[in-house]
């Protein structure tokens, strides 16, 4: 009884310590932010006077009335699919390189035969859906069978011509004999402690002229290198954590372009997405620091107090879409000299 009261106690006195270093993090973190916006602003304000990019895109299907996801980790419903961008540190981030590969692999069938397309670590079937709507055959394949129940009850699939067949468990039997024109894998070889292993048996059912449209992060940008001092840390402590949701593969965009060419393939495309200055100038420079010491306060503060909180929501008041509108522009500027500090590979690959 007693030592139950003092583990009561410790972690109320562990909260009430939380909640100043939080309001400090907090005052801190808006000096900077202002500070920052003063010594930007000529740039901010030459971009805003500049021609704005216009790029291809896709709005998500519209959910059904009073449809809620349940069981989804990485919940991209209401995303545009990887296929066009993605919608992240409130930027509406579009890119043409997966769309220019599909539109080859479509070209080159012939006779009626139509594309086979898998969809690896599908997920909630976003891209699953967009390449059916693209007249794909599409299989999707993930380990969280739920998830793709889920995204399943999200769509439309009498839009399409082909409904996707979804399998899980190990690849080797999942698969069988099955070959594909198109491999996604978005978002998933950096969640893989053996991606050698996977990225052989999906290199085994891509056909011969097929190709693989992988995104993976740049290990140089500093949420990157955050995650990999926590996976080094938890492999010394002999504590890895096995369930796929943090990063525990972490390389260059040239690294990563070694990599998969040591592993039976070849480069046919290579982009680079989410600029340098929206991802660490402001998202994870403000980000980071309010997940770690704010986030958990006022997640808490919501519970005490009965309000609605949504993860992340307050970490966006630092890099509000107006001013990240603004700052895109400046990394599309600069692109050419911060390419390879940039957060995303886009990487389209061959069968070497």
């Amino acid at each position: 009884m007693e030592g139950e009261f003092m583990r009561k106690y410790l972690r109320l006195a562990f909260w009430l310590i939380r909640v100043p270093v939080a309001l400090v993090v907090f005052c801190g973190l808006v000096c900077v932010w202002l500070v920052q916006l003063v010594v930007f602003l000529p740039l901010l304000i030459w971009a805003s006077l500049c021609r704005d990019r216009k790029f291809a895109f896709a709005e998500p299907a519209p959910v059904s009335s009073g449809y809620a996801a349940e069981g989804i980790v990485f919940d991209r419903l209401l995303d545009a699919s990887k296929l066009y961008g993605c919608n992240t540190r409130n930027v509406p981030f579009r890119w043409s390189v997966f769309l220019t590969a599909l539109e080859s692999i479509k070209a080159a069938r012939t006779g009626g035969e139509v594309p086979r397309a898998l969809d690896f670590g599908a997920g909630s079937m976003r891209d699953s859906y967009e390449l059916a709507r693209m007249g794909f055959e599409v299989t999707a394949s993930d380990l969280n069978e739920t998830a793709m129940q889920e995204g399943l009850k999200f769509y439309d699939w009498n839009s399409v011509a082909h409904t996707p067949l979804t399998v899980s468990g190990p690849l080797e039997s999942a698969l069988g004999e099955s070959s594909f024109h198109v491999i996604t894998s978005f978002d998933v070889i950096e969640h893989l402690f053996e991606p050698v292993v996977v990225l052989d048996h999906l290199r085994r059912h891509l056909t011969a002229d097929g190709m693989m449209l992988i995104t993976v992060p740049n290990r140089r940008t500093l949420g990157e290198r955050v995650g990999r001092i926590r996976h080094w840390l938890r492999m010394r402590r002999g504590r890895p954590d096995y369930s796929g949701v943090p990063h525990v593969q972490f390389r260059t965009p040239g690294e990563w372009a070694a990599f998969f060419e040591s592993v039976g393939f070849k480069v046919h495309a290579h982009d680079m997405a989410i600029g340098a200055l929206v991802n660490d100038g402001w998202a994870s420079l403000y980000g980071l620091p309010v997940r770690i010491f704010i986030e958990p306060v006022v997640r808490k503060a919501a519970v005490i107090f009965g309000f609605s909180y949504t993860k992340f929501r307050f970490e966006k008041i630092f890099y509000p879409r107006w001013l990240m509108r603004l700052v895109n522009r400046l990394d599309e500027s600069f692109k050419p000299w911060l390419r390879g500090q940039w957060a995303w590979n886009l990487f389209v690959l061959k069968k070497s």
